[in-house]
């Protein structure tokens, strides 16, 4: 009877992380966080062209190949490149506080205070609770620098995690507290991390004297401000960069 239940038990276990493994895989595709090759759009008026470079937090080296080799392209072209990262100065007031209340509007409050995370795998064992084995090898977005990006082209245009929660507290007239039980409110949440940000992005360039900027920021990005640019009046075009 002990080896009937032992068996059931390590059946049980093996569900469990062959189900982190397959939502994780899953997620992951239906992310494109596999695919290797970049696709990059162009938007241009009379006085100013926008290329738009679809970035992902995780992903091949494939792509990171692709997206250095962009970069290259673009900075022989003498473009400025906006950056996304928000708190990229963590030095400003109750800072650690506003950041584990962003993690918590992340629904990632398993990622608070973890200083261990060393890749994608040990980010997604966190998050599914469980082994992670992923179908590919995935690494995390390396730093611009390592990307070939210049700091005299490099210009951080993003917000902070203060003024996320603080606009979420506006919005929702809610204080966001790091609790179990507090409920976020995903439709605001999600507005405020993807369209909020894509404002903040399209009012900078209004005021950009540069004729040419390459925005370096997250695909779940690209729709919200590729539509602000075409209701700008800028014309689009589609370039692809397959992987070798």
């Amino acid at each position: 009877m002990n080896r009937f239940y032992n068996y059931i038990s390590f059946l049980l276990l093996l569900c469990v992380l062959s189900c982190a493994s397959w939502k994780a895989n899953l997620a992951l595709t239906k992310l494109g966080i596999y695919d290797d090759d970049l696709n990059i759009v162009s938007f241009f008026n009379n006085k100013q062209t926008v290329v738009f470079v679809p970035m992902k937090h995780a992903g091949t080296k494939s792509f990171y190949n692709n997206v250095k080799l962009a970069i290259d392209s673009l900075t022989k072209e003498n473009y400025l490149f906006y950056t996304e990262f928000i708190d990229n100065d963590t030095t400003y007031k109750d800072y650690n506080i506003y950041s584990k209340k962003l993690l918590k509007l992340m629904k990632f409050e398993k990622l608070i205070g973890n200083d261990s995370l060393e890749g994608p795998e040990d980010f997604f064992k966190a998050i599914y609770g469980g082994k992670v084995k992923l179908k590919k090898e995935l690494i995390a977005q390396p730093a611009y620098s390592d990307l070939g990006m210049l700091i005299s082209k490099n210009k951080h245009v993003d917000i902070t995690s203060k003024e996320i929660v603080m606009e979420y507290q506006r919005r929702t007239n809610t204080e966001v507290l790091l609790i179990d039980d507090f409920n976020v409110d995903k439709e605001v949440y999600k507005d405020i991390i993807i369209e909020y940000r894509n404002r903040h992005v399209i009012n900078e360039l209004k005021k950009d004297s540069h004729q040419k900027i390459a925005i370096v920021y997250g695909s779940a990005h690209f729709v919200g401000i590729e539509n602000r640019l075409l209701n700008l009046s800028y014309n689009e075009t589609v370039h692809s960069r397959k992987s070798q």
